[in-house]
């Protein structure tokens, strides 16, 4: 406790402009809507501001609970002694260097990104318009539905590590297989990455994204 309020300290002055909430209860930023305080949440609102906070947090030895949408989290109605940082605000999304690409940072939702990428032309990431949560949970867990999953249109991830560094990992060396890669074992985490798609029509797109919301509403 004395490492979160020594880093804490750090932080504060340092990044002044921080979206730092002392005390702030998990129940805003959790799926299920339950769940008690917690010493501190952090958003940081862009991949360098997040990479001070990990320097601060590294510095004084603090091992952070890293969240995106908070799907499927609980935290005891109690509370807990640590330090949250959130990706909820890395929600930049454009298209990439080549028409059949997508960059996205790791708190867009996968809804959004779905529709991003059919509102584009972009076929290949229907299967995501229904699944809860946010590009870096789930490459973290190689989300997938109906017969496909990230691991099929990731190209690349930038992920960072405890100390705050940041590298690009390729689909291959992510290990990615059925709800799982190797992030989390690495101590890793994703804050953008990139998705190779194919050419469609729009309308054939939204079409299918229908067709798998309906199957989804019917299970």
């Amino acid at each position: 406790m004395e490492n979160l309020e020594k880093a804490l300290s750090g932080i504060i002055e340092n990044i002044p402009d921080l979206d730092l909430r002392e005390h702030e209860s998990m129940r805003l930023h959790c799926s299920f809507k339950v769940g008690g305080e917690v010493r501190a949440f952090i958003a940081p609102k862009d991949i360098w501001e997040m990479t001070k906070v990990f320097y601060y947090l590294h510095m004084n030895e603090v091992l952070p609970l890293i969240v995106g949408k908070g799907t499927n989290l609980i935290i005891p109605e109690e509370g807990l002694d640590i330090c949250v940082v959130s990706t909820e605000k890395l929600t930049k999304l454009r298209l990439g260097t080549t028409d059949d690409t997508i960059y996205a940072e790791a708190g867009v939702s996968l809804a959004r990104l779905a529709q991003f990428a059919q509102a584009n032309g972009l076929a290949g990431l229907e299967f995501a318009s229904g699944i809860p949560g946010s590009v870096g949970g789930g490459i973290l867990m190689n989300a997938g539905a109906y017969g496909s999953e990230m691991k099929n249109v990731l190209l690349w991830a930038d992920v960072m590590d405890q100390d705050g560094n940041v590298k690009l990992m390729k689909n291959e060396e992510l290990e990615l297989g059925y709800r799982t890669s190797c992030l989390e074992r690495l101590g890793l985490f994703t804050v953008r990455a990139a998705f190779k798609l194919t050419p469609g029509d729009p309308e054939v797109i939204r079409s299918q994204m229908e067709e798998l919301a309906r199957k989804r509403k019917e299970k």
